[in-house]
């Protein structure tokens, strides 16, 4: 669907879809990394505690197997050498499986072993939808 100032368009109705804060954890690691290294880490490692290593010791650590050498790297970056919680961080990997990837609400819940209901909850929650008079007149 076309986008317009991070509003999904579609004739004259105009979709506002609402990006839920990530965890503060996640959040650093959005700052250097990207969110969708911090989504990963939710999403491959949220509910987690592990320890994090220094950055020359990343390779083949448990937490390079568990989340990936980028996560991996971002977390050791900004916690090295601690035991971190890693967070679950539902809420924002529900709006980006659902509104980002496209999944459906099954295949969200499915993926991230919760109700089909938590899903549709948190779903309707991130949509505004207006009606807005169009843009470009006819």
């Amino acid at each position: 669907m076309p986008r317009l100032n991070g509003h999904i368009v579609s004739g004259a109705d105009v979709q506002t879809i609402h990006v839920p804060p990530l965890p503060a954890l996640l959040a650093e690691v959005a700052e250097i990394a990207g969110r969708a290294t911090a989504l990963e880490i939710a999403l491959k490692g949220g509910g987690q505690q592990i320890y994090v290593p220094h950055p020359e010791r990343i390779e083949g650590s448990a937490l390079e197997r568990l989340i990936g050498r980028d996560g991996a790297m971002a977390l050791s970056r900004i916690r090295p050498a601690e035991m971190v919680n890693l967070p679950v961080a539902t809420r924002a990997l529900i709006h980006h499986l659902r509104f980002e990837r496209g999944l459906s609400s099954n295949e969200v819940a499915k993926r991230l072993r919760c109700s089909i209901d938590t899903v549709k909850r948190a779903s309707r929650a991130f949509r505004d939808l207006r009606r807005q008079p169009s843009l470009f007149p006819s």
